[in-house]
């Protein structure tokens, strides 16, 4: 399995499915796979900032369990920062439908064919064998001399995980995973495949001809150079499985390959929610433009006590009068000051329920 994690994107997969394109697409999350990528997480937090929260509560993990995942890390898609990630399809296998359990996943792994292990993970291991570590050798050495005894080692490592801190996350995250389908088959059922791949992010497309869909690629270093990338087109015979995902983010995960559930991940909507950008109202990025200036502070600290006009103000502030009406301009627009005309004089006195307003509104743009 790949991600689209990088910084440049090299090529595009297009997926095309039949007609009845949406009787062949299913949805699908598992115990199993959300634990895979939530250790991940654990051994690369630099490439999921909004995940450090988890990756704090984690410190508490048995230290012998947190040595055990450093350990397998680069089975787990750890890598240097200017690779991409990957994880071996093994672990990044998509489930059938969303009732595997995570002892259905474990039995899995632990029923896969030494051969296909060593298949599987040979990718994983020439990455890995490049930037070996002592904290990595040992667990190195045995994935290369005896696969199957490798696979064991990861199955306990995950059987270990789960019952120190993973059962608990999965009980939290099950619900939102849940809706998040239930959300997808409405968005279907109302206007088709490309209602839903509309609301995956900007490197999905849908196609206008027909049902199916593109995926922009990012730059993965250690499946091929930037030369080596090519546009993908994948014609879906059988079934694909969306699934959604709380710790993948910000990654897309995919797979391709005939001998693997032909599928991707797409964020979940409740960590979307979290990581979309807030940009703070106008109104009250203009006020707090007009009040965060020395000088103008000063003006406010003078008028506070009684309207005053330019002329006299000048002084006060140790400003010149042509210096001072562009202040007092900048804070008339953001509706802090207010302007009335005193027979030659201009006087300025404070709109205080503006100010007083200033506190409530960022509070509540804070707890947005």
């Amino acid at each position: 399995m790949t991600t689209d994690s990088g910084k440049t994107t090299l090529a595009t997969i297009r997926f095309h499915l039949p007609p009845d394109a949406l009787e062949r697409v299913h949805f699908s999350y598992g115990p199993m796979l959300e634990a895979v990528f939530s250790l991940h997480v654990l051994v690369e937090p630099q490439r999921h900032p909004l995940h450090h929260p988890f990756v704090r509560r984690m410190r508490a993990l048995p230290v012998s369990l947190r040595r055990e995942i450093t350990a397998c890390s680069f089975a787990l898609g750890a890598a240097p920062p200017q690779l991409g990630a990957g994880l071996p399809d093994p672990l990044g296998r998509f489930p059938a439908d969303t009732s595997e359990s995570f002892e259905d996943g474990i039995a899995y792994l632990r029923g896969l064919p030494a051969k296909t292990v060593a298949k599987e993970f040979a990718g994983t291991l020439a990455v890995a064998d490049r930037y070996r570590s002592a904290q990595t050798d040992p667990a190195l050495r045995l994935a290369h001399d005896d696969p199957a005894a490798f696979v064991e080692r990861l199955c306990r490592l995950f059987e270990d995980y789960w019952e120190a801190a993973f059962e608990q996350e999965w009980q939290r995250l099950e619900p939102h995973l849940a809706e998040s389908v239930a959300e997808a088959g409405r968005l279907m059922l109302a206007g088709g495949l490309a209602a839903f791949t509309r609301t995956l992010g900007p490197r999905v497309r849908a196609h206008p001809e027909g049902e199916g869909f593109d995926l922009d690629m990012m730059c993965t270093p250690q499946w091929g150079s930037a030369s080596d990338q090519e546009d993908v087109d994948v014609t879906v015979t059988d079934s694909f499985a969306f699934v959604p995902s709380a710790f993948s983010w910000p990654h897309i995960w995919y797979s391709v390959e005939a001998a693997w559930p032909v599928g991707m991940t797409y964020h979940a909507p409740f960590v979307t929610s979290q990581a979309r950008p807030r940009i703070p109202p106008a109104d009250l990025v203009r006020v707090l433009r007009a009040c965060g200036d020395d000088v103008r502070l000063r003006v406010l600290r003078w008028i506070a006590e009684r309207p005053r006009s330019t002329q006299e103000l000048a002084p006060l502030v140790g400003v010149t009068e042509s210096t001072l009406s562009k202040h007092l301009r900048q804070l008339t627009e953001a509706g802090v000051l207010e302007p009335r005309r005193d027979g030659h004089y201009v006087l300025y006195s404070i709109r205080r329920t503006r100010l007083e307003s200033l506190s409530q509104s960022l509070q509540a743009y804070l707890d947005d």
